[in-house]
């Protein structure tokens, strides 16, 4: 598998937990009566793309930064999508410091509960944080901060980028199916993965 440094990564799995991610990623769905598919293959995890092929990511451990063609991220099954949005130079240099001020947290484990809240209840309830954490992040958190604080009025490069920075103003709460929607209409998708059975197909678009 192949990334470049700010690819956006978003990943649909097979375990019991991922499907229950799925589950109340789709319920958001139906809830804005949007049936069809009745079961999307929406993603229950969020990474971005860094240097030397690597992915940074949240996951239960903490924020890292490690090789996307690991043992570990490929022995499960899974669909994996990588997005190329046209970043700037002085934006890679914000994406930059994003991840060194991220990497290292703990995983927002809490989010989970508060997002069936938060869904069942129309976005009306969310108990969560109302900001960014210091030492705290879950994964498609990461990527929206990075779509929020790269898209400020002093970085702007092109008309997404206004439209980015509305939609991700809210980045501490973004789950990964409200990320999914935006990347699918304003990234270039360049190649899709197939992970069975620790075989890799890959799909270029």
């Amino acid at each position: 598998m192949e990334v470049q440094y700010g690819d956006i990564v978003t990943v649909h799995s097979h375990s019991f937990l991922s499907l229950g991610i799925q589950f109340f990623e789709n319920l958001w769905r139906w809830l804005g009566f949007k049936w069809k598919p009745f079961w999307a293959e929406v993603p229950n995890h969020i990474a971005m793309g860094d240097n030397d092929n690597r992915i940074i990511e949240a996951i239960a451990e903490g924020v890292f930064s490690q090789p996307i063609d690991r043992p570990a991220f490929i022995e499960d099954d899974k669909m994996v999508k990588v997005y190329r949005y046209p970043w700037t130079n002085a934006q890679k240099e914000v994406i930059g410091k994003i991840y060194n001020d991220s990497e290292g947290k703990d995983y927002q484990k809490i989010n989970f509960l508060q997002y069936i809240i938060y869904i069942i209840t129309f976005g009306a309830i969310w108990l969560g944080r109302k900001g960014g954490s210091p030492n705290k992040m879950y994964c498609s958190e990461l990527g929206a901060k990075v779509m929020y604080e790269t898209t400020d009025r002093d970085l702007m490069a092109n008309p997404k980028d206004y439209d980015a920075h509305v939609y991700f103003r809210t980045y501490w709460k973004i789950s990964p199916y409200q990320m999914n929607v935006w990347v699918e209409k304003n990234c270039t998708l360049v190649a899709t993965y197939y992970i069975k059975d620790g075989q890799v197909k890959k799909e270029l678009h």
